[in-house]
Formats: C-alpha cells, structure tokens, sequence
C-alpha cells in the first residue's frame, strides 16, 4: 500500500513500474499529472531502432513492451487531473475498480487495456477515448449500474472498446467513432 501526503503534483513516467508488491494506492487530491507507464510494468528491448518524433525527439518509449501489473486492484484517481496517459494502467489484470475525477477529460492510448478484471469505471466528464483505451477489458460491462454513461465523450477512437462486454450505452453527444471501436462486443443491444 502506498500512500503520499497532499502536495504531491506529480507521479512521473514509469514512477511504479516494477514494484510487483502493490496493491493499493491512495493519490492526494493535490494530483494533477500521472504519467506514461506510472503502473505498467514491462521490458525494455534495445536492440529496438528508435525513430524521431515530429518535434525532432527520441521516443524511447518505443523500446517499451508492456506487461501489466497483477497486483493493483482499484485506483481512485483524484480531482484536478486532467488525463490519464498512455499504458498507466495496461494490463492492470486484477485491477477492478477505478473511479476517475469530473476534472478528467482524455483517457489516453491503451490506457486501461487488458484490465481483464476492470468492471467499475465512472466517465464523469471524460470527452476523449484515445485508441485501445479500454481494448479487451474483459468484465467491463456495465450492467450493475444500467450502462455506460458516455454522454459527454465527443470522440472515441479505434478499438477503444473491443473485446468489451459492454450491454448499453449512452453516445448521446458522439461525433468521432473509431475503426472497430466497439467490434466484438457481442452483448451491446
């Protein structure tokens, strides 16, 4: 269990990659920014070529293969941040629960996929899906609480909820739906 004290802004790029032991994390509500990775575990491949960014930088995330994290089991994100980055919680397996704040508007790339236990996530005022945000998250469905609330979300992006058993949900304010954003979700009414 870790748990950090208020005035904690920050939670850097792969900060809890590696740490196999935890399972439960308490986020001050000072927490505006949880970086790439924060939660991921994975190897780095450095025979991998890495290949400049539009901006001239090298992405060395590009050397990252992701494996998850078995032991995190719900995350209460709090208020003030805006996005949650790419891969922070991949493959999270035995992650459940995650409750995100109003302040929340993009759920970034792969995000949360492969959560395969991932059954209760609140959208608030989330307004952006990125690609395989949610990709293959086995038990997420909706049921308990009559469906998905996406009223706010404006755009969701490929494969975001593929693999999804989700059963209903509410796209009342879409206008950009991804390539294969809901494909195999064979309970959706």
């Amino acid at each position: 269990k870790v748990a950090f004290r208020e005035g904690l802004k920050t939670i850097k790029q792969s900060a809890f990659s590696g740490c196999t032991s935890l399972t439960e994390l308490i986020l001050p509500e000072s927490v505006e920014y949880i970086g790439a990775y924060a939660f991921c575990h994975y190897n780095l491949d450095n025979e991998k070529e890495v290949e400049k960014d539009e901006e001239g930088n090298y992405d060395f995330d590009d050397k990252k293969e992701p494996l998850g994290n078995d032991t995190l089991t719900s995350v209460v994100i709090p208020d003030g941040v805006e996005y949650v980055e790419k891969y922070a919680f991949y493959n999270c397996n035995q992650l459940s629960d995650v409750t995100l704040p109003e302040t929340c508007k993009i759920i970034n790339t792969y995000a949360f996929a492969k959560c395969e236990l991932l059954e209760n996530i609140n959208f608030e005022k989330v307004q952006i899906i990125a690609d395989y945000a949610f990709y293959e998250c086995d038990s997420l469905t909706g049921e308990d609480i009559g469906g998905i609330n996406l009223s706010h979300v404006s755009a969701i992006g490929d494969h975001a909820f593929e693999g999804c058993r989700l059963t209903n949900v509410d796209l009342s304010n879409l206008r950009r739906v991804g390539k294969y954003a809901f494909a195999n979700c064979n309970k959706l009414e």
